[in-house]
């Protein structure tokens, strides 16, 4: 019994520090719905041979939902500092498909829910036996149509996708880190980013301001009314036969003072 006043000390202390937190938290919810709608005015009929296809004509219903949280106290945020978060998802369909029916199948999958795989070449590995729309050839291997390609890329086709889960940490306007999944704000790099990004600002004796960024992305995905692509690696290599995702690194340094401003 002799460490029984430690151990109760302990507890105390853990309490302590868990109230203290829960008191700094602080989150809101978001929920967004959107649709989006395009409207084809050439109607003719699909021709293959003459190079024919009719304008499609389609609309969604996208939803998105995002829980975004606010994790230091007043304290804190007084000093400088900021740490926040968000966790989201987005869920769409079509409620209006014009190209349903036509030769070859819907093909609004390239607006919403197109998905290839993370590295790409999943709809190939595809076995289309199950499908109606693909056929054997004399030779028995699946005839290459485009009812076929259709039909493969519809079967696995994603509408939904976590687009947010990001944590970004600040300090005054000096420095900033953030890491997860969020909505880049690259150059050449828009929409959804799966990767990070610091940027550091020092002030030198003359006053000019120097400031470094640094991102990387090892993935990209979109989420919105016209669009709905899971997260996928935008730029590929080959290595021994695997197809691997190096990342895409951006760096960009700026200086600026008394009105003149250069980066590179």
């Amino acid at each position: 019994m002799k460490n029984s006043t430690p151990l109760k000390k302990r507890v105390f202390c853990g309490v302590f520090v868990l109230s203290a937190s829960l008191q700094a938290f602080s989150y809101k919810i978001d929920v967004l719905a959107e649709s989006f709608s395009k409207v084809g005015f050439n109607n003719n009929k699909i021709d293959i041979v003459r190079g024919i296809y009719p304008t499609e004509t389609f609309v969604t219903a996208v939803g998105q939902g995002n829980i975004y949280a606010d994790f230091l106290s007043k304290g804190l945020k007084n000093q400088g500092h900021t740490l926040e978060g968000k966790v989201g998802g987005t869920v769409g369909g079509v409620a209006y498909d014009s190209t349903k029916f036509n030769q070859g199948g819907s093909v609004i999958y390239n607006y919403i829910g197109y998905w290839d795989g993370y590295l790409g070449g999943r709809t190939a590995l595809i076995d289309g036996t199950s499908i109606h729309e693909c056929t054997l050839g004399p030779d028995g291997k699946m005839i290459d149509s485009i009812a076929c390609g259709n039909a493969k890329a519809n079967k696995i086709r994603r509408n939904y996708l976590m687009n947010n889960a990001f944590l970004e940490y600040r300090y005054k306007d000096i420095f900033v880190a953030k890491g997860g999944r969020y909505q880049s704000s690259a150059p050449y790099m828009s929409a959804y980013t799966q990767g990070f990004e610091i940027s550091t600002k020092v002030k030198d004796k003359n006053e000019g301001n120097h400031k470094l960024w640094w991102f990387s992305s090892w993935g990209r995905a979109f989420a919105y009314g016209q669009w709905i692509y899971d997260f996928y690696s935008p730029r590929t290599v080959t290595k021994n036969g695997r197809t691997l995702n190096y990342g895409i690194h951006l760096a960009n340094y700026t200086y600026e003072s008394k009105g003149i401003r250069d980066q590179c």
